[in-house]
């Protein structure tokens, strides 16, 4: 058992390691774009890693709560042409708390634009859609729009409902080897977004684990 943590421990600090230099890169070239983000380094060469992992799998990839767009800026400088990168978010700031959550209120991270971000997101690359509203009406709208598969989704959304509902959205439409990350459910201030997670993953066969601090993840279908 310790030293399947220990290996485990090793290919995070190994997937982050590999993937820094590029990620460095990436993100200037998404700053230049005017594009911003509140991840790390590492949490974001570990975004980078997975997608590599998951780059032969059929499928798109999907962010839920971009901000001001810099995570996406780097994930939409990773993945091929073949694969199409939704973004979502409401660009007006959080919808309404739960009482599950401790920190966050309605319209943090307001300081954000549409426009801003596709016009940024436009000069990296033209294989992206943007699903701009919150997510109790974009989301019928994806799935009015015909059938998704989904390689990778990285869900960065703070809020215990919010979690609940993108990971009811993603779950079956993620392909067998696939991989989530949720970038809060460590994080102090996001203990409504851990308890969503924890309750959904309840019956389900993976368990999720920390990747970079605050951040965690898991395989569907695969073993953890």
């Amino acid at each position: 058992m310790v030293g399947d943590v220990w290996i485990k421990r090793r290919f995070r600090d190994l997937a982050v390691s590999i993937n820094f230099p590029g990620v460095r890169g990436s993100l200037r070239l998404a700053m230049d774009s005017g594009l911003r983000t509140l991840l790390d380094y590492p949490r974001l060469s570990m975004l980078t890693a997975a997608i590599r992992v998951t780059e032969d799998l059929p499928g798109d990839v999907i962010e839920f709560g971009t901000f001001q767009g810099g995570s996406s800026g780097v994930i939409l400088q990773q993945i091929g042409q073949a694969k199409t990168l939704h973004v979502c978010d409401s660009f007006e700031g959080m919808p309404n708390v739960s009482a599950e959550d401790n920190f966050h209120k309605k319209g943090d991270f307001s300081d954000t634009g549409a426009e801003r971000v596709r016009s940024g997101l436009a000069k990296l690359g033209d294989n992206f859609q943007m699903h701009v509203g919150f997510f109790d009406r974009t989301i019928p709208e994806m799935e009015a729009n015909g059938p998704l598969k989904f390689s990778f989704a990285h869900i960065d959304v703070d809020l215990y409902e919010s979690v609940r509902t993108t990971l009811e959205f993603c779950y079956p439409r993620m392909e067998t080897g696939g991989i989530i990350i949720l970038d809060d459910y460590g994080a102090p201030t996001c203990l409504g977004a851990k308890k969503a997670a924890d309750e959904f993953f309840g019956s389900k066969p993976e368990s999720l684990e920390m990747l970079s601090r605050p951040s965690h993840g898991c395989i569907i279908g695969g073993d953890n």
